[in-house]
C-alpha cells in the first residue's frame, strides 16, 4: 500500500486547527514528521509502538468501517486508496460522520458537532 503523504498528513492537520481535538497519536511512519504543528496548536500527539495496534484501537475500528462502506472500492487490508475518487471519500465521508458511535452516546459525529458549534454560538 502507499504511504499517504507528509503533506496530505498536514493538511489534516490544518483542519484540525478548526476542530476540538485534544491529542492525537500516530503511528511511526515518515508521513507523520509534521506533528509539531499540531503541538503548536496546543493539541498533544504520542506515537504507538510499532506492531501494537490497540494503542490506536479507535483509528483501526475507523478504518474497518471505511472499507465496509458500500462506497468503499478498497476491500482487502492490504490495498491502496491511491485509486479511490473525490466523489468515494466524500460519500464514505457522509456515511460514517451521519453513523451512530458507542463512544459519543450513540449519537453521530455531525450531531455532535453540531451540538458543539451550537454551543459555542449560544455563549
Amino acid at each position: 500500500a502507499t504511504r499517504v503523504s507528509s503533506v496530505t498528513i498536514a493538511n489534516c492537520i490544518s483542519r484540525l486547527k478548526l476542530s476540538n481535538a485534544y491529542s492525537v497519536t500516530f503511528d511511526n511512519g515518515k508521513e507523520f514528521a509534521e506533528h509539531e504543528r499540531l503541538q503548536q496548536r496546543g493539541i498533544d500527539t504520542y506515537f504507538a509502538d510499532p506492531y501494537k495496534s490497540i494503542q490506536r484501537a479507535r483509528n483501526e475500528n475507523t478504518n474497518g468501517l471505511i472499507r465496509y462502506e458500500e462506497h468503499c472500492s478498497v476491500k482487502p487490508k492490504s490495498s491502496s486508496f491511491e485509486g479511490i475518487s473525490h466523489v468515494q471519500i466524500q460519500q464514505i465521508e457522509d456515511a460514517l460522520n451521519n453513523r451512530p458511535r458507542k463512544s459519543l452516546g450513540w449519537l453521530t459525529p455531525n450531531e455532535v458537532m453540531a451540538g458543539f458549534y451550537t454551543v459555542a454560538l449560544a455563549a
